[in-house]
């Protein structure tokens, strides 16, 4: 399991504001425990600009900022921090009058995010980007561990209403070693293509994670090796995405350079995209323990999929491969890497 980006593009719990500002919310019950989930929900709301990537740099501006009625210096962190987005975190909406907007939600775990434990009393917590910030939300902290998950995140005799929740779910189920329990949650939450494809958020690899953790401390060989093959499915898609994506701006850059030059700022964003996905490739490979059971198993065609350093498409380049015949379809795939497997059969419960 790793940190993911909390942008969700998709939706949101909380409704957006009705003019640029940053709404936020809670868990129903106003508390939070301290071995359980912390989610916080939230959307901010921005006037429209021509320039798309200003909806990049909102997203970066977001922070959280938490404090607790002990502690005499708050916890600030931003959202997104240095890493790469993978995808667009804003969609576009409608305010009253007809004024376009982007609407950026988020949701994130605040033990998660700041990587402490929270002390038990009352919290107050708000976000901010740029000059704008929400009211602030205050939060009873109760020691222990929540009874019911699903009840703390969504109210008494509450269930997941979308997808979006499905995965909050899912990873709160995983931070409490609920593995098999995860596994089924994902697997609701990834029938939803574009929280699948949503790569910032992680949820296919998160998902590998938890089928990884449920075959540790599966009770016999036939569940095992059921979680093992599930985590392989989701793995590889996982990587096949991130590795598609990389090909893709990689022939962004080639037909910019065509049309006449690549912005020296977006190939730089694209140096770190690249140097992104092969940490994550080898992070996946070499160090996350909820991976450990496939480690064992002869999985490096599945790990071919982590992509050769691609050539910066120099003008020079562009010009040997105009060369040729037909237009370049970029980098080949690596010898020995091969298609998805097909998913195996759904678990039982």
């Amino acid at each position: 399991m790793r940190p993911t980006v909390p942008l969700f593009a998709m939706g949101s719990r909380v409704p957006a504001p009705a003019a640029p500002g940053i709404a936020l919310a809670g868990p129903p019950t106003g508390r939070f425990f301290q071995a359980g989930p912390q989610w916080i929900h939230g959307v901010l709301v921005v006037d429209r600009a021509d320039d798309p990537e200003e909806a990049q740099a909102w997203a970066r501006a977001l922070f959280v900022t938490s404090t607790d009625e002990l502690g005499p210096l708050p916890f600030v962190r931003g959202l997104v921090g240095d890493r790469p987005l993978l995808g667009r975190p804003a969609r576009d909406v409608e305010l009253e009058g007809g004024r376009r907007a982007w609407a950026i939600p988020f949701q994130l775990d605040l033990s998660e995010h700041f990587g402490v434990a929270r002390r038990k009393g009352a919290h107050f917590v708000h976000v901010g980007a740029r000059t704008l910030r929400s009211p602030v939300l205050a939060l009873r902290c109760d020691p222990g561990r929540p009874a019911d998950l699903a009840a703390e995140l969504f109210g008494e005799g509450g269930a997941p209403a979308c997808p979006a929740d499905q995965a909050v779910l899912a990873h709160a189920l995983l931070r409490a070693d609920r593995a098999a329990e995860a596994v089924r949650a994902f697997e609701a939450a990834l029938a939803d293509e574009a929280l699948r494809g949503d790569l910032d958020r992680g949820c296919l690899y998160q998902a590998a994670c938890a089928a990884g953790r449920a075959a540790l401390v599966a009770g016999d060989d036939a569940a095992r090796d059921a979680y093992t093959e599930q985590a392989l499915h989701w793995l590889e898609e996982d990587l096949e995405r991130r590795r598609r994506l990389l090909q893709q701006r990689w022939l962004a850059e080639f037909h910019a350079e065509v049309a006449g030059g690549l912005a020296p700022a977006r190939r730089a964003e694209t140096d770190r995209l690249r140097a992104a996905l092969v940490e994550h490739f080898r992070a996946a490979r070499e160090d996350d323990p909820d991976l450990e059971v496939l480690r064992h198993r002869a999985v490096d065609d599945l790990f071919d999929l982590i992509p050769s350093p691609l050539p910066v498409p120099t003008p020079a380049a562009v010009a040997e491969a105009m060369s040729g015949p037909g237009t370049p379809a970029g980098p080949a795939p690596r010898p020995g890497a091969h298609a998805p497997a097909p998913a195996p059969a759904p678990l039982a419960p």
